[in-house]
This record gives C-alpha cells, sequence and structure tokens, in this order.
C-alpha cells in the first residue's frame, strides 16, 4: 500500500517518540527518523498502553537513549497491550554506557504483560546497551508473543545479552537471529 511518511509526533509533543500512547489501528506507517533523549522507551513508538494495533510499517533511523532505565528499540521502547505485525526496522539502537538495564532491542525494548504481539517483523542494525540487550527483544515478560520475526544484528554490552532476545519469560515462536553476526561482552569503567 502507499505508506504515510511521519517527521513529526502523531499526538501530543514528545521528545521521545513520535506516536504517543494511543489505541486504534495504524497502518502503512513510514518514519526516517534519529532520536536523542533522556527517557525510558525512546523510540519511535514510546511507551504504549492503550490498544495500539500497528500494521505494515517501515521504519529507519537510530535512536541513543542517555537515562538510567533503558525499555529503548527503534520501533517500540515498551508495551503491553499492543499488537504490531508485518513491520521492517533498520537502523541503530543504543545507550549511554551505565544505562538501559530494564531491556534495550533492536525492534522493542521491553514487552510487559499480555496482550503484547509482534509477528511477522524484523530488525536490521546495531544493538549496544548495558544489560538485558539483544538482536530483536530486550526483554519478553510473562504474556508476551513474538512470533515469525528475525533479526540480523550485532549486539554489544556489558551482561546479559541474547541474539534474539536477553531475556524471556514470555512466549517466542519460529523467530531467528543470524548466528554468524557478533555478540560482544565488554567490562567497562
Amino acid at each position: 500500500g502507499n505508506f504515510q511518511k511521519v517527521t513529526q509526533d502523531l499526538g501530543f509533543p514528545t521528545d521521545r517518540s513520535l506516536v504517543s500512547p494511543s489505541s486504534g489501528l495504524i497502518r502503512n506507517l513510514f518514519s526516517e527518523v534519529d532520536f536523542t533523549a533522556g527517557f525510558q522507551g525512546t523510540s519511535i513508538l514510546g511507551v504504549q498502553s492503550l490498544g495500539l494495533t500497528l500494521e505494515d510499517g517501515l521504519f529507519l533511523g537510530s535512536t541513543f537513549q542517555n537515562s538510567n532505565l533503558g525499555r529503548t528499540g527503534l520501533v517500540l521502547g515498551a508495551s503491553a497491550n499492543i499488537t504490531i505485525r508485518r513491520c521492517a526496522a533498520i537502523g541503530n539502537v543504543s545507550t549511554l554506557p551505565g544505562t538501559g538495564s530494564q531491556g534495550v532491542g533492536g525492534f522493542v525494548g521491553l514487552l510487559v504483560t499480555a496482550n503484547a504481539l509482534i509477528e511477522d517483523c524484523y530488525f536490521i542494525g546495531t544493538v549496544q546497551g548495558q544489560r538485558r540487550t539483544a538482536g530483536f527483544v530486550g526483554r519478553n515478560l510473562s504474556g508476551g508473543i513474538v512470533r515469525r520475526c528475525y533479526t540480523v544484528s550485532p549486539v554489544s554490552g556489558n551482561a546479559l545479552l541474547g541474539g534474539f532476545c536477553a531475556f524471556n519469560s514470555g512466549t517466542i515462536e519460529a523467530s531467528y537471529w543470524n548466528t554468524d553476526v557478533s555478540i560482544s561482552t565488554s567490562t567497562g569503567g
């Protein structure tokens, strides 16, 4: 379909996302944006919990988050009660050294509880965090479902790293990451 290019906030003004917390359906969203912010949830969708459905999106850019919590991904920072289908994200995700303990992922930082579904999506790029950092989803908690997704992403950080997911107590089905891409642990000063 035809894509709508978004370069500014779709809801109320914020410096950490383009799409304010919302519900309903968004289709054919294209975004080419770089973020730098000092808030958790820095991403295109920010932190969502109101029942948003996003389908057929293309997201290009980077996000750099400099607060201590993380919850950072290119498409989604943190969420419960969201559905994302058939979306692609290409870019870079990073956090300030010593930050990002709550989840840093290429596509999504943190899926919190039930009613969080991501399917048929992918991320290509680089991911750098500290703890709970991975190529696709940093943390997928109980009730979160990730299905038929993949990533091709070098991952770096200090501890609890994963090629696809760093911490999972939810469900991940038919998803993969390229094992030829490196995961590197560093000790920082």
